[in-house]
């Protein structure tokens, strides 16, 4: 056998081997996902048909390995006359299998600093080294304790405080909250700003009136430090995962009809 010859048998082998290694796991068979608002759903000849909003999320809970993909597939009929939105992803979790909501993950690690001065329930204003990439918006909240390295995530000392305005003063920076604090925070402690929102989507979708579409989405390797959702890396430190569907999240009253809902693991 040539040299060309065994390199081709060689690569067959390990193409092979990678076909072997992926699993492929079939949603669409009966009682494969939990029904948290109790909506009447029918399973039956590979189809799951569902009727206004409906949030499904899998029974199985799978552990992530980032050297891994994550492709889920979907194929789903729309309603023959309303547009409907399709939230896709996942619910992930710690390695102890607990969830947490998506400000506890959704660390801004470059908002990363510490309090300089204590400060007490009540105060307007709190004093931290470098407040220059902290974001005034409702939805931007803050985590005590926070670790340069992230492994504090997911993080559930979470202050629910906002800020109005920041300034520089002198060599430190003075946040000002538009409400009062609502948490003593004593000088020295580290924080950083936590983002709200919703689930780890890999696929979000208008489904129109009357057709079919085939969705994919795809999620591989973790993030390196605490940051927003984006649907592509895992969240840094999240250990295991829950396959989720909303449908019809803008309650539109529509129906839909999945005919494949799969995720392959390679």
């Amino acid at each position: 056998m040539n040299s060309i010859t065994k390199f081709a048998v060689c690569a067959a082998v390990f193409a092979g081997a990678a076909v072997v290694s992926a699993e492929t796991l079939d949603f669409t068979k009966p009682g494969q996902f939990l029904n948290p608002m109790r909506k009447s759903i029918t399973e039956a000849n590979g189809q799951i048909k569902t009727q206004g909003k409906t949030f499904l999320i899998s029974k199985k809970v799978f552990t992530l390995d980032p050297a891994k993909k994550y492709t889920v597939s979907v194929k789903v009929d729309g309603d023959k006359a309303k547009a409907s939105a399709l939230y896709i992803g996942f619910q992930v979790m710690d390695a102890n299998g607990r969830s947490y909501s998506a400000v506890n993950w959704q660390g801004q690690h470059q908002t990363f600093t510490q309090v300089t001065r204590d400060a007490k329930k009540g105060d307007k204003v709190i004093y931290v080294k470098d407040g220059s990439r902290w974001v005034s918006h409702s939805a931007f909240q803050f985590a005590l304790n926070a670790k340069q390295d992230s492994s504090d995530v997911p993080n559930r000392q979470i202050v629910r405080n906002s800020i109005a305005s920041k300034a520089k003063q002198g060599d430190v920076w003075a946040l000002t909250l538009k409400e009062p604090l609502k948490a003593d925070i004593a000088a020295g402690t580290n924080v950083r700003q936590h983002v709200d929102g919703g689930y780890f989507y890999s696929i979000i979708k208008t489904v129109p009136a009357g057709k079919e579409l085939t969705l994919t989405g795809t999620v591989q390797g973790a993030a390196k430090q605490a940051s927003s959702f984006n649907g592509k890396q895992w969240p840094v430190t999240a250990k295991k995962a829950q396959l989720l569907l909303l449908v019809d999240w803008n309650n539109a009253g529509a129906a839909h009809t999945f005919k494949e809902i799969t995720l392959t693991i390679e």
